[in-house]
């Protein structure tokens, strides 16, 4: 777990700011643990995905539970025991139209190389997805539909990027997230999922 740990340490210490902005805006994020994930490992993950949303001036407030119904906050929960016949290939989804749920397959990655590190793109991929309000994905980086085994080998050493117009969607949906306008984005209406090409 120490080499588990250190990872997770270097990640978040590598990431550099990718905003222009100094101005950072909050999200809170409940996670609901109902795969018994060692506190260590979500803890560690918090902290990769943290860091990878300050770099584009986003503060993540992390809780455990569920958020009530008036809280402006999404939820992940992190389940077990996948049938195979859900979402094959998928290590997560989120229901970006839906606004507030994400599930996390955490069987589907656990045994892996860097579970922490895995679990922390996963998790960010998804809440992009929230924040950005749409089922869309990138050519590149953190955002991308299928992450091959050349971004799988580099999330080990550095957290993924995210692509300049993730950047730009980021942090022009948090503004309005933020405000009393609240704009919405409209576009495919499928959840949108995180697949690890194999």
């Amino acid at each position: 777990m120490k080499l588990t740990a250190m990872m997770a340490m270097t990640m978040a210490a590598g990431m550099t700011v990718q905003a222009a902005s100094t101005k950072s805006t909050r999200l809170t994020v409940y996670v609901r643990n109902t795969a018994n994930v060692p506190t260590d490992v979500t803890n560690q993950a918090e902290v990769v995905a943290s860091s990878m949303f300050a770099s584009v001036g986003v503060k993540i407030d992390w809780r455990s539970g569920n958020p009530s119904v008036s809280e402006k906050a999404l939820a992940i929960e992190l389940v077990t025991n996948t049938p195979k016949t859900e979402k094959p290939g998928a290590l997560a989804y989120a229901l970006p139209y839906e606004g507030t749920h994400i599930v996390v397959f955490w069987d589907r990655m656990q045994f892996g190389l860097a579970p922490v590190g895995v679990l922390a793109h996963v998790m960010v991929h998804e809440v992009t997805h929230m924040i950005e309000g749409i089922s869309r994905h990138s050519e590149s980086g953190i955002m991308k539909a299928h992450w091959s085994d050349e971004d799988n080998k580099a999330m080990m050493i550095r957290p993924l990027r995210f692509a300049a117009e993730d950047v730009v969607l980021i942090q022009r949906s948090m503004a309005a997230r933020n405000s009393s306008s609240g704009i919405e984005l409209t576009a495919n209406r499928a959840p949108a999922e995180a697949v690890w090409d194999k």
